[in-house]
């Protein structure tokens, strides 16, 4: 078929782009590079075009598709399997790589391409595993005209539009983590390419800036479809992307003060790209159990031996380097920064890895995400001391001192019903004041500011939240205010009908009050979906200092006494989060574009 065809052209042309720089003939190397870029996103287009048409003689067509979605939801479905984003990831890493060799092919920038051009045959190589092309005759041995005229659909949860951005985005993050890794390994291997960190600057950010934005997103569609009111459960594959992402802040930090971390900075730089492998392994090994796992595949061999070789590759690379260990004079603040952030990320590394090392030895061990919570609480409030810290002006950095004063002030004071939330407090209080003060100085204060706010939204979320089960009769008390809180609910309608689908649509029509004005109205709705199951989704009454959350999973009418039961859930500050992650955004991409100025 023509997207196989395209798939082995990719990997042909750049393994021959490979061979020929090899040989120094670096025009022609340019050119096969942009035909392996040029190839691979020809088959990811190709495979978009099946899903546009539904053509369901290619099983993963089938898989994913249906002739009712609409034309956004069949592209997103492109990416909705593993074999979708393995050639997702494959086309921007190549991509990556064709924009690199064109923009650095006169300097020593040039030298990293072979790596980068490795590591896309390798997803190219995975991809071709997933087989994406593969036909429906030949998964189900039947002949073409007993082709299904129908497909399999996507899952419910999934036609959204956050969800349809989500996993791009993700991957784009973890793609471009591929150029600092492979600026690091060059460098230790070379030891005098001093202008790695600069030249892989840009990307290191981009890869932050996608990565962070992709688990906000995720965290975003959780709150607003999956119907429990949460943005965050720890579950082990949204996990296993928040581990890359604080190893690749801690060197972003370690990277402005790269002579004083000769070593630390490649090593966070290769672990980035290490746990993103990780990361991958988890979603697709079938080890793990979580909403998000594709299962086992016939690439996860592959993937587990590519992760073990470059874990090992890497590790053997930094021992060889530990004799040239001799950089400047560490400056503390940092130095406390880098290891508080890789703590972190190794809190919530083995918190997931933890349970499968048992697995392995017969015993089932869950961690609950108490474990994430408490442990990852002192070195967050730590990270937070030295934030402040650095962000005071030197002739005033013993005042930090203050803060486990203001702190112990504000347990006496119980601002919350929780002690560890309001000693935590006022030591995140200080360095977003700080921020907030000194945004005028620099746009990485607004990124302090965001990280900030996000920590404190969560918090106060979390501990404030109040869940209300209410129960209705029915039809004796419709249009009755039922109060929770200081809010109270009404309902007021129940509507049963069918969808375009043919499932029943449970659906109620519910008044929100505060004191006896009316301040919302609203529809959450289940629907009894034939293939998927129960499907609910929720109203959510937004505002600035709490969201009110409704959720009905309908009831049974076949009851003498019909009740109907609704959840309602008041989650407070949770703006906070949401603004926090805002900023973060502004601020890197501000810049991002003043750098590249």
């Amino acid at each position: 078929m023509l997207g196989e065809l395209l798939l082995y052209l990719s990997l042909i042309f750049a393994l021959v782009a490979l061979m020929i720089y090899l040989k120094k003939d670096y025009n022609v190397c340019l050119l096969f590079i942009h035909a392996s870029a040029l190839t691979s996103m020809l088959a990811m287009l190709y495979l978009m075009y099946n899903f546009l048409i539904s053509n369901f003689k290619i099983f993963y067509v089938w898989q994913y598709s249906s002739t009712d979605l609409a034309w956004y939801y069949k592209l997103s479905a492109t990416w909705a399997g593993q074999e979708g984003t393995f050639l997702l990831w494959a086309c921007i890493v190549l991509a990556s790589c064709s924009y690199f060799a064109k923009k650095h092919w006169e300097d020593e920038g040039r030298e990293i391409i072979p790596l980068v051009l490795i590591v896309g045959s390798v997803f190219l190589v995975l991809t071709i595993l997933a087989s994406p092309f593969r036909t429906t005759m030949d998964v189900f041995k039947i002949p073409s005209f007993m082709v299904p005229k129908e497909g399999n659909g996507l899952n419910p949860l999934l036609i959204d539009p956050w969800m349809a951005i989500h996993p791009p985005v993700v991957f784009l993050g973890y793609a471009l983590i591929t150029i600092p890794f492979a600026s690091a390994i060059l460098y230790l291997i070379r030891k005098n390419f001093d202008s790695w960190v600069e030249i892989s600057k840009q990307w290191s950010r981009g890869a932050w800036l996608f990565l962070g934005l992709g688990i906000a997103l995720g965290g975003f569609w959780s709150y607003e479809v999956l119907g429990w009111g949460g943005y965050w459960a720890w579950d082990p594959v949204e996990t296993s992307s928040l581990v890359p992402w604080l190893v690749l802040t801690a060197y972003m930090h370690a990277s402005m003060r790269k002579q004083e971390f000769p070593i630390l900075t490649p090593a966070l730089a290769t672990f980035s790209f290490i746990l993103v492998l990780y990361a991958t392994f988890i979603t697709r090994s079938g080890l793990w159990e979580s909403v998000h796992a594709f299962g086992q595949s016939k690439s996860s061999t592959l993937l587990a031996f590519v992760l073990f070789f470059t874990l090992t590759a890497s590790v053997i690379l930094l021992l060889r380097n530990l004799s040239n260990n001799k950089g400047k004079k560490a400056s503390l603040e940092f130095f406390l920064t880098i290891m508080l952030l890789s703590v972190l990320g190794f809190v919530s590394f083995w918190g997931i890895t933890y349970p499968i090392i048992f697995k392995f030895k017969g015993v089932s061990v869950t961690i609950s995400k108490e474990f994430f919570n408490i442990w990852s609480y002192p070195f967050t409030i730590a990270l937070f001391i030295v934030l402040g810290y650095c962000l005071l002006p030197r002739g005033k950095r013993k005042f930090i001192a203050l803060a486990p004063l203001l702190a112990l002030l504000f347990v006496l004071i119980k601002p919350t019903k929780n002690m560890l939330v309001n000693f935590a407090l006022p030591i995140i209080l200080i360095p977003l004041g700080i921020s907030i003060y000194r945004l005028k100085n620099s746009s990485v204060h607004l990124i302090h500011l965001g990280a900030a706010l996000i920590l404190i939204g969560a918090m106060l979320s979390s501990v404030g939240e109040h869940t209300y089960n209410i129960n209705i009769a029915y039809p004796e008390e419709l249009g009755t205010v039922k109060e929770f809180g200081e809010y109270g609910i009404s309902l007021n309608k129940i509507q049963v009908f069918r969808d375009i689908k043919n499932n029943i649509v449970v659906q109620a029509h519910v008044d929100i009050y505060k004191g006896n004005k009316k301040i919302a109205s609203g529809t959450p709705k289940v629907i009894y979906d034939k293939k998927w199951g129960l499907v609910t989704h929720v109203y959510i009454k937004r505002g600035i200092l709490n969201d009110v959350h409704v959720i009905f999973q309908g009831f049974s009418p076949h009851r003498e006494n019909i009740i109907i039961p609704i959840t309602v859930k008041v989650v407070p500050y949770i703006t906070f989060l949401w603004t926090g992650i805002l900023l973060l955004i502004i601020g890197i991409t501000i810049k991002m574009y003043q750098d590249a100025r």
